[in-house]
């Protein structure tokens, strides 16, 4: 056998890629299709969490595992929003809503009249919430994970004496709002034709 039939013997054919363009594109839908599906399934263990953990205490644990998933979905979607007018327009414009922050606050009425606390510290009276407007689905990745509301308060330090104090609290986007975007985010997505849906066997590279 010659060097040079020994060489033909030892290739391996490599199909042609006849479309990379399209080939480009089915690995893109892909990549959206899993991150949607991780969407859903982390929402499904983020409820399961809260309500195993309570409301109070595993409500901001939760949101943060369901906002890190729709953040991953964004980030796969991004460029197709980015490539014409109306995808920007939901990306920076479209209105989400508002993101209304209280201090929580607990109350306690007695002979005297009533006491406010937050946590070990006596109030006068609770502040006024902290207001975010979120604009554009895009919002999330320029607010800050968790939210630190600050408020002003008038902290008692005797029985007449006051001082004021600024006190913070930690705060997460609610799922209402979390689930608003996922909503407009996959309401785009129908627009331009891309129906993605977790529970469908097809193979999303074929959509």
């Amino acid at each position: 056998m010659t060097e040079s039939e020994d060489n033909q013997d030892n290739e391996v054919e490599v199909e042609p890629v006849y479309d990379p363009e399209g080939y480009v594109q089915q690995r893109r839908l892909k990549d959206i299709f899993d991150a949607k599906k991780k969407v859903r399934e982390r929402r499904l263990s983020a409820k399961k969490y809260n309500l195993e953990h309570g409301k109070r205490k595993g409500s901001l644990d939760a949101v943060r595992m369901y906002r890190s998933a729709v953040e991953n979905y964004l980030s796969e979607l991004k460029p197709l929003f980015l490539e014409e007018q109306k995808g920007q327009h939901y990306w920076h414009k479209e209105k989400i809503g508002t993101l209304n922050v209280q201090l929580p606050v607990s109350q306690k009425t007695t002979s005297r009249g009533t006491i406010y606390k937050y946590g070990d510290t006596r109030i006068t009276s609770p502040p006024e919430p902290k207001e975010w407007e979120l604009v554009g689905i895009g919002c999330l990745f320029h607010i800050d994970e968790p939210i630190v509301a600050e408020f002003d308060v008038m902290k008692k330090t005797g029985l007449s004496r006051t001082r004021r104090v600024t006190v913070k609290h930690e705060a997460a986007i609610p799922f209402a709002h979390l689930d608003q975007i996922m909503n407009l985010a996959n309401q785009y997505l129908s627009e331009r034709g891309m129906e993605l849906d977790p529970e469908d066997d097809t193979d999303p590279a074929s959509i």
